[in-house]
């Protein structure tokens, strides 16, 4: 048929174009494939057509370079404002992907021109948008617009929303109490994917604080033992798991307790007290990595050659206990970090 010649046609292209997308976003490559094959018997050429050819380039075959291609395409073949808006969609996604921001910001903002009232364009526009904002320097105002996309997200791109407001917050400078917040907020949504990974997440702005204080910043020391403090709880939380069970969750406290005892040690390097409000991270209590019976929590032995560990000899007691819980965990760890009985 060619270009499309009527209005007809273009719907009918582009219904097909939108079923076969869904599948293709199930990763059901077949029936997006079928689908793709009507298109190019019935609409062979039309800018709905090119584009399915580059969805299923895309996401089908993984070839990002080809795909872009067919969408460059389509957007020349479009003869109306749908297949102009769909085809600037396509490329603000691909961009997006690539974490071209500049690029997909544009993008979004050609086609929500043309469709100012579809959510999924306004959404992913706001994002990027957002991000283009962290790249130009302007994290408090990125912080802001993710803040305000958080309000009106769906439920598939909350959890992005509230990741990036909470890193974006955390650049800009923020309380680290409310960067917290936001990042817990975050993982609840499921837009990190764990506590562990929560603790992972303020230990690096940890060390990002204490980079600032050797310049200089007097007020990032202080920052530095909060997100350590935050870190060390976080830690402390995802750390009671008990020998001989599941080996995935044997092995993820296993390394929650290892890093509680860095962050322990890190804590003490600051002149901080880790002791004080510890919960979970210390001297006996329930599900502690110790105490004077010799128990790591949940019937776990504490390893008394944890103290051996590289750094460690001058280390407060309660990170010395976190480490012996980690080997007692995951015996292999005490081979790996070099303790010799």
């Amino acid at each position: 048929m060619g270009r499309q010649d009527s209005s007809g046609g273009t719907r009918a292209a582009k219904a097909l174009h939108d079923e076969a997308f869904a599948h293709l976003r199930r990763r059901n490559l077949l029936p997006a494939q079928a689908l793709l094959q009507g298109l190019q018997e019935q609409h062979a050429g039309s800018s709905h057509c090119l584009l399915v050819e580059g969805h299923c380039a895309l996401i089908g075959a993984g070839d990002p370079r080809a795909a872009e291609a067919l969408y460059e395409r389509g957007a020349r073949a479009a003869i109306g404002k749908m297949d102009t808006c769909d085809a600037m969609h396509a490329l603000a996604r691909l961009c997006r992907i690539e974490e071209r921001w500049e690029e997909a910001e544009a993008h979004y903002t050609a086609a929500l021109a043309l469709r100012p009232d579809c959510p999924d364009l306004s959404q992913e526009g706001c994002f990027a948008h957002a991000k283009r904002l962290v790249l130009s320097g302007q994290p408090a105002a990125a912080a802001a617009e993710f803040e305000a996309g958080l309000v009106t997200a769906g439920a598939e791109w909350q959890p992005h929303f509230a990741r990036e407001r909470a890193a974006a917050r955390a650049l800009g400078g923020g309380a680290v109490r409310t960067v917290v917040r936001e990042y817990r907020e975050a993982l609840r949504l499921g837009g990190l994917p764990s506590e562990l990974a929560l603790g992972e997440t303020l230990s690096t702005l940890a060390t990002h604080a204490e980079a600032e204080a050797e310049h200089g910043a007097a007020a990032a020391r202080a920052r530095a033992a909060e997100y350590l403090q935050q870190a060390r709880r976080a830690f402390a939380a995802c750390s009671h798991g008990a020998a001989g069970g599941d080996g995935d969750g044997a092995a993820a406290a296993a390394t929650a307790c290892f890093r509680l005892g860095q962050t322990l040690e890190g804590l003490c390097a600051l002149g901080e007290d880790p002791e004080g409000d510890a919960e979970g991270d210390g001297e006996g209590g329930e599900g502690g990595e110790g105490g004077e019976g010799g128990e790591g929590g949940e019937g776990v032995p504490v390893a008394e050659p944890a103290a051996r560990l590289p750094g460690t000899a001058a280390s407060a007691r309660r990170a010395a206990l976190a480490y012996g819980r980690a080997i007692a965990l995951a015996p292999t760890m005490a081979a790996a970090y070099e303790v010799r009985a």
